[in-house]
């Protein structure tokens, strides 16, 4: 618990559809069909696919935070490739 592969699956629908309605709207039928799968033939709970989504929006609403970070982070270890390469 959380089931990551669903939570994959619904981070991939969100993605997909900031790429295209269309792409959207299979990624959203592949992740509702796979959830309902998955509790319908008893392989998970409710509760887990719903862990699952709530752990995609942390996140999602993180990503803004961390972002900024990340790239410092980035730059930082760049220039420490360039010396070493000189």
């Amino acid at each position: 618990m959380p089931w990551l592969q669903f939570a994959t699956s619904l981070m991939a629908a969100l993605l997909l559809a900031e790429l295209s309605p269309s792409a959207g709207a299979v990624g959203w039928t592949y992740a509702g069909m796979l959830g309902f799968a998955l509790v319908y033939l008893g392989e998970h709970y409710l509760v887990d696919l719903l862990a699952g989504a709530a752990l995609v929006i942390v996140v999602r609403r993180g990503e803004r935070y961390v972002e900024p970070v990340a790239q410092a982070l980035s730059r930082a270890l760049q220039r420490l490739e360039r010396i070493a390469n000189q």
